[in-house]
């Protein structure tokens, strides 16, 4: 009789399991055909960008750009490819472009927009996360929030902050883990990115590397937003003597910005977390002993990270500079990959001011000439943190 028992519930488990694995597939976003990678932005600058995209087979490309006050602009490939990669150069800075798709000379996708860096700017949004790559829903879920704020109060780019993907291969699933869960958005707004310690595992440094175009040597590289300088700071080489020299000329060259960031992957002050069931000591003293006095010496306003899969928020923190105006130091470590919890009933005094276990999620900034503000939102679209920095006056 349990014989006969177990065999009927496993006739129930089968159609079963086959449904919940069709929801899985199906219910999340798909890629509209003929793409296998929709368009999306690289290399955006004042007067100029990249879009690029795959189809599944072999087709032509073309990409019409359009403003206002000012004459279409085409581009065509009539080479037969699945790769298609446009430059486009001589635009107008801090304007607002529309583009077309055409493949096999069929509009494909219009009505797309992206705005290009402007050279002076009074007000800017972007925003934050890491630790994302696992192609599960609660990235999905992240990804569409971001998108929801990107529908009503645009963002103008994001930064990644490591751990893009945790494919246990030497090639990383770059479709499955970010192009694909950020399709709405990379087509509309870049997205720069920094390196974490899953993305160079298992020898992924490679081909990690080639899947997108960053600045520099890819591995640390900084940009300019308006009035904000991003220094992109790869952790995973903390130790290497080149990249301290390029970050103190960096930072000394960017003394009169008027906002600083630094994005990095490893929290330099982290409180100590639990990762399935296993306690993690949180802060890396290295890294802060090596970078942080610099950080302080040429005056960085914020500091964002991730790798611990919780958000926390330091206090202003003058370690190394007592008289200085101190840094802010934010985790934002909830993008999508299994969250962790903060370990409670360690005390680190004086340390953070805020911080969340459990629920997945990414910051959103607004830079203005003389505040930025930070805002915690969780993959339900709640605001859990917020705050805000002053420039100091001059």
């Amino acid at each position: 009789m349990l014989e006969e028992t177990w065999i009927v519930a496993s006739f129930c488990l089968v159609p079963l399991a086959i449904s919940v694995a069709l929801w899985y597939r199906y219910a999340l976003p798909r890629i509209p055909k003929p793409f296998l990678r929709f368009p999306y932005l690289e290399e955006l600058a004042p007067t100029g960008v990249t879009i690029s995209w795959i189809t599944r087979k072999a087709t032509t490309g073309a990409l019409r750009i359009s403003s206002v006050g000012a004459d279409d602009l085409y581009f065509e490939s009539r080479r037969l490819g699945r790769h298609h990669s446009f430059r486009i150069d001589g635009l107008h800075p801090d304007t607002v472009h529309s583009y077309q798709v055409i493949i096999n000379a069929k509009s494909t996708v219009d009505n797309l927009h992206f705005k290009t860096i402007p050279l002076q700017e009074t007000e800017c949004h972007f925003f934050a996360l890491a630790d994302s790559g696992s192609g599960k829903r609660p990235q999905y879920r992240i990804a569409a929030r971001i998108e929801e704020w990107l529908n009503h109060d645009p963002f103008e780019f994001g930064l990644h902050l490591g751990d893009i993907s945790y494919s246990r291969t030497s090639t990383p699933d770059e479709d499955r883990e970010y192009f694909r869960p950020y399709h709405r958005i990379l087509c509309r707004v870049p997205i720069w990115l920094a390196l974490g310690n899953h993305d160079v595992d298992y020898g992924k440094t490679v081909n990690h590397l080639a899947f997108h175009r960053m600045p520099g040597n890819k591995r640390w590289y900084s940009l300019d937003y308006g009035r904000i300088h991003v220094t992109v700071l790869d952790s995973t080489r903390w130790n290497s003597t080149s990249q301290r020299e390029w970050l103190e000329r960096d930072l000394r060259n960017h003394q009169d910005v008027q906002w600083k960031i630094v994005v990095l992957h490893h929290p330099p002050y982290c409180r100590p977390y639990i990762r399935e069931g296993v306690l993690q000591p949180g802060s890396h003293i290295e890294i802060r002993n090596l970078w942080c006095p610099l950080f302080e010496q040429y005056g960085v306003d914020l500091v964002l990270s991730g790798h611990s899969h919780t958000y926390q928020r330091t206090r202003r923190i003058r370690d190394y500079c007592p008289g200085g105006k101190g840094i802010v130091y934010v985790i934002a470590g909830g993008g999508g990959e299994r969250i962790d919890t903060v370990a409670e009933e360690i005390d680190t005094p004086g340390l953070m001011e805020a911080w969340l276990g459990g629920r997945y999620h990414f910051v959103r900034l607004k830079i203005t000439n003389e505040q930025l503000a930070i805002m915690a939102v969780d993959d339900r679209g709640r605001v859990f943190d917020e705050f805000s920095l002053d420039r100091p006056s001059t």
